[in-house]
């Protein structure tokens, strides 16, 4: 075995397609993406694609072919990553995934190998439709006038949520073109957004909930749970009863609203976040 790493402009990636996530392959961005071609005499059998970012290069994608792995080939292709960010005088490289417990454990020792350090971990929750319907809590729920969705919502309120993204949930405006706006909603009380929540578009039998955010300062946690029965309600009216939603638990207010929504529910998955220096 004789394995060689080569960098690949964007215009010439096709090739390395079959080894690339599909939506990091079919992102608006993915011209601007570093490609990394993993070669054993002249057969192509494993690649990485990094996004260059100014604030720290994220591995959006990396991949190995089954009969090359556990050889080193992805460590192979990290390590050249490395030394191109580092040459570039970009200081840091993060990846965030999410796996099974078992899946992990191969991650966590390839990650912890190259330099890697786990700096985030939190649990992902992945439900039915059907058995969210039959939430006592969510059954319960009287959703008032105060829920507005983002498909719906006016110039005044629009202009209200981009003030609470930037000043308060501190999220990018972006979010806005990731969701599905039908099935995203804002909790709005006297020219106010307090709470939200933003669903992804349904994709190979799920749906995530990309963010929801309450604020602290309103004082009024049944605005959350408004919002989460009107999405799930939602989501029951449009999408197959089978449809699983995936909720990732960034804060630990997150975890006490699935606790209470989902009281028999464990994570069943686990995202992690891992930092490198380049240096």
């Amino acid at each position: 075995m004789n394995i060689t790493i080569h960098i690949v402009p964007a215009a010439q990636a096709m090739p390395l397609q079959p080894f690339i996530l599909p939506e990091v392959w079919e992102a608006e961005e993915r011209e601007h993406f570093w490609y990394f071609a993993a070669m054993d005499e002249g057969a192509l059998i494993g690649a990485a694609v990094i996004d260059p970012i100014k604030t720290g290069a994220e591995l959006r994608s990396i991949a190995v072919s089954p009969a090359y792995t556990r050889q080193g080939v992805a460590a192979t292709l990290l390590d050249r990553a490395v030394k191109a960010l580092n040459y570039a005088r970009i200081d840091t490289l993060w990846m965030t995934y999410v796996f099974t417990e078992e899946k992990w454990e191969v991650m966590d020792g390839l990650m912890k190998t190259i330099g890697f350090a786990m700096v985030d971990e939190d649990p992902v929750y992945l439900a039915p439709l059907s058995e969210l319907m039959e939430s006592p809590l969510l059954s319960a729920a009287c959703v008032s006038d105060h829920v507005l969705s983002v498909a719906e919502i006016s110039d005044l309120d629009l202009h209200h949520l981009y003030y609470a993204m930037q000043e308060k949930m501190q999220i990018d405006f972006s979010i806005l073109q990731e969701c599905d706006p039908a099935h995203s909603f804002v909790w709005r009380k006297t020219e106010e957004i307090t709470a939200a929540i933003f669903l992804s578009p349904l994709k190979d039998g799920k749906v995530d909930i990309l963010w929801m955010w309450l604020d602290a300062q309103a004082h009024n946690p049944k605005a959350l749970m408004e919002l989460l029965a009107t999405a799930v309600q939602q989501c029951n009216t449009s999408y197959p009863a089978e449809t699983m939603l995936q909720f990732t638990c960034l804060v630990e207010e997150s975890e006490h609203i699935v606790e209470h929504f989902l009281p028999k529910s464990k994570p069943i998955l686990s995202m992690r976040t891992y930092l490198a220096t380049t240096y």
